[in-house]
């Protein structure tokens, strides 16, 4: 049997390897190379014999290498301890790619040879370019995300003390994207999200950083700047440019976005504090009515430490007993008579009374308003059955208890109202639910039908701050009222605003039109209280006649 194989046969066994695999004589001249090695080097078999191997990598200082061999060894190690080693490897024309190098060194009839087998890497490169980049950006926006928005941000502050220039940071939130999420879809928010993140990087300039930050949040990092002026200018473009109507599958959306810039004097903060002073800028813009843009200044902080230390009081308060209720009375206007009174809820902590202003929106933020709102609820219940038994003069018509948009969206509300029915044995009919115009109106049609659950169960309904929502006249004729409040803002002009009267007069007239009585707010003075008199208002709320008090003397008035 005969085992051995021909030169031929050597060759065409070697020509199956999917590696490159070359031999080389001493002096590092190409002997013999596979198949695989000059589809690789795109050489054919003639360019290659005698070639000088170390002619085809690229040598530390990137450029072909002009060294013999024997030298280009030893200067990377590549016989030591028989290791593989990444190189650059050039194509005939030139063109590189990245390689492992596998080299043997033997002697075979007093001749030493060198077998060498060579691994492309263009693949894998591509994979780890790839996912360097994945991990270094937003994957629907294409954008910098976070984290190379924080190295370069890092490496932007290092410039600025070199070259004593400026840099900024424009923090992005859009307004209300959460309505776009909720109504039209996820699908329908990600395509906003694209068109907004190439209207950024249009308005942006070229060497300046987009990034999407998280969300619906976007930063932009300008660079060498001169003055606060060129950052002015770059916001005002973003905001134009979200102004110009946007097409979402035959939906026309105008976007509008809370922007706070944070302007840094060659590297005086670092990457963190000036993200954070963006940050609380963007914070102030939105509080301030959103659609505007606004710098950082040093008091924002305290600011947001404030609303940290009063969001962190609200989860133990409600068990700690710091919440108390104080009532502001209503009354009818002819005959003038106590009507029913408007439950508040006020919050003392350690020993300082907050603002239901800076603590309302908090708690609707964090989802705590649904324990507060069942806690006044509650409340309200237990003392119109204690109002109930101790007096008898039945002039109390109801007690109001105010119902936030986070609780008609709670599915719990429903249940829990009915067990507090249930565990006071107190009469629906005395409680009126007020309900924001704004509220009703984020959604419309599961509001009213969990308003309609609620009228069935017995309570009254009321629409508070009536005008500021824009209702249409349909959803109006839909809607379970009992008492339809006109907000305060159509009240306090009415003496200097002929327009602000003729308003007045027509919301009266509407809600006498569609069966309900109707509660003028912000009373003041006698020139409020006449007016609503002649134009047949019901009942009137305001300073004029009562500021919010205790529950001691809102008794008193109903002996």
């Amino acid at each position: 049997m005969h085992y051995a194989l021909s030169a031929d046969e050597f060759s065409h066994a070697l020509d199956m390897v999917k590696e490159s695999v070359v031999i080389l004589n001493d002096d590092g001249q190409i002997l013999w190379a596979n198949k695989k090695t000059k589809t690789l080097f795109n050489f054919n078999s003639q360019e290659l014999k005698g070639k000088e191997f170390a002619r085809l990598i690229t040598s530390s200082q990137d450029q072909p290498n002009n060294c013999d061999l024997t030298h280009f060894l030893a200067e990377n190690n590549l016989l030591q301890n028989n290791d593989a080693k990444e190189v650059i490897c050039n194509q005939k024309n030139g063109t590189p790619f990245p390689a492992l190098l596998h080299l043997n060194k033997t002697k075979i009839n007093e001749r030493w040879l060198l077998c060498v087998t060579i691994n492309d890497l263009t693949e894998k490169a591509k994979i780890q370019e790839n996912m360097l980049w994945s991990s270094t950006h937003d994957p629907l926006t294409k954008l910098p995300n976070r984290q190379l928005l924080q190295t370069k941000l890092q490496d932007a502050i290092q410039q600025t003390v070199i070259e004593q220039n400026h840099i900024a940071l424009i923090f992005i939130d859009l307004d209300n994207f959460k309505l776009v999420n909720d109504t039209y879809g996820h699908e329908m928010g990600d395509r906003l999200l694209k068109i907004i993140a190439d209207i950024l990087s249009h308005s942006a300039r070229p060497h300046d950083t987009v990034a999407r930050f998280g969300g619906d949040e976007f930063v932009i990092l300008c660079e060498e700047l001169s003055n606060q002026d060129e950052v002015v200018d770059i916001v005002n473009d973003i905001l134009d440019s979200l102004h110009q109507p946007m097409t979402l599958e035959n939906i026309e959306y105008v976007a509008t976005a809370s922007i706070g810039i944070a302007f840094d004097d060659a590297g005086s903060k670092n990457a963190q504090d000036l993200l954070k002073d963006a940050d609380a800028a963007m914070y102030r813009a939105k509080d301030l009515g959103r659609d505007q843009w606004i710098f950082f200044k040093d008091s924002m902080h305290s600011d947001t430490r404030q609303k940290l230390s009063i969001a962190m009081g609200l989860h133990d308060a409600l068990a700690s007993g710091e919440f108390h209720i104080v009532i502001q009375p209503s009354y009818h206007l002819s005959p003038f008579k106590i009507a029913g009174g408007e439950a508040l809820i006020r919050w003392i902590h350690k020993g300082e009374l907050i603002s239901p202003a800076d603590f309302i929106p908090l708690a609707e933020t964090n989802g705590f308003i649904y324990d507060i709102g069942l806690w006044v609820f509650q409340q309200c219940c237990q003392l119109m059955i204690k109002w109930q038994h101790r007096f008898d003069s039945g002039e109390l018509e109801y007690i109001s208890v105010n119902v936030s948009t986070r609780q008609l969206m709670d599915n719990n509300l429903l249940k829990d109202f009915k067990a507090t029915l249930e565990s006071t044995s107190v009469n629906p009919a005395y409680i009126l639910l007020e309900i924001t115009e704004t509220a009703i109106m984020e959604d419309a049609g599961q509001d009213l039908e969990i308003l309609h659950q609620l009228k069935g169960m017995g309570f009254r309904i009321a629409i508070d701050d009536f005008g500021t929502g824009y209702s249409s006249f349909s959803q109006l004729v839909n809607l379970p009222l009992d008492i339809l409040k006109i907000d305060r803002c159509f009240i306090i002009p009415l003496e200097k605003k002929p327009q602000s009267r003729t308003l007045a007069k027509a919301i009266i007239d509407l809600a006498h039109n569609l069966g309900t009585s109707v509660v003028a707010e912000g009373i003041e003075d006698e020139f409020h209280e006449t007016f609503l008199i002649e134009n047949n208002c019901d009942k009137v709320q305001g300073f004029k006649y009562s500021k919010p008090i205790p529950l001691n003397e809102f008794e008193k008035l109903i002996l």
